[in-house]
């Protein structure tokens, strides 16, 4: 799939505020990544964990919401690859996973990920771990009973 792109923000953790995120439930992963772009933030998505590799190195997110059960490649062993390298060194990497058991944190903890969420998640945890914006997002739209739209103000 390709990446999603959206330019119109900065970050509090570096000046693009890119999130990353990787998980192989699609409809999950791209909701995520359309309410991310609200708030003004670029949001990327992977379906694999050899993805989310590749597009981390290609990226540089300043963040990685990471499920731990993907194809190709597990989100643990993704976030060990990218903890290697150089370029990886300082992205924040957050699991997001149904895994809550001792095990799961511990593979986690070792891996190098900076947090550990478990699905359901509440949007402020998520709106938490965002980059900052220092644009103003986009006006909301709403829809008057002609079916004529007009900015929320």
């Amino acid at each position: 799939m390709v990446p999603r792109e959206h330019r119109n923000s900065e970050s509090r953790l570096a000046p693009r505020g890119i999130v990353l995120i990787a998980d192989d439930h699609l409809d999950a992963a791209n909701s995520l990544a359309m309410r991310i772009e609200l708030t003004g933030v670029d949001a990327y998505v992977a379906h694999d964990g050899l993805e989310a590799v590749e597009l981390a190195h290609r990226l540089r997110p300043d963040l990685i919401f990471m499920d731990l059960s993907m194809p190709r490649l597990n989100g643990v062993e993704a976030a060990v690859r990218i903890r290697r390298e150089p370029w990886g060194r300082d992205i924040v990497i957050c699991a997001l996973t149904a895994l809550d058991d001792l095990s799961s944190r511990s593979a986690t903890r070792a891996a190098g990920f900076d947090q550990h969420l478990v699905k359901p998640v509440c949007f402020s945890e998520i709106d938490a771990l965002l980059p900052a914006r220092t644009s103003t997002p986009p006006t909301p739209i709403r829809l008057r009973a002609s079916g004529r739209s007009q900015p929320d103000r």
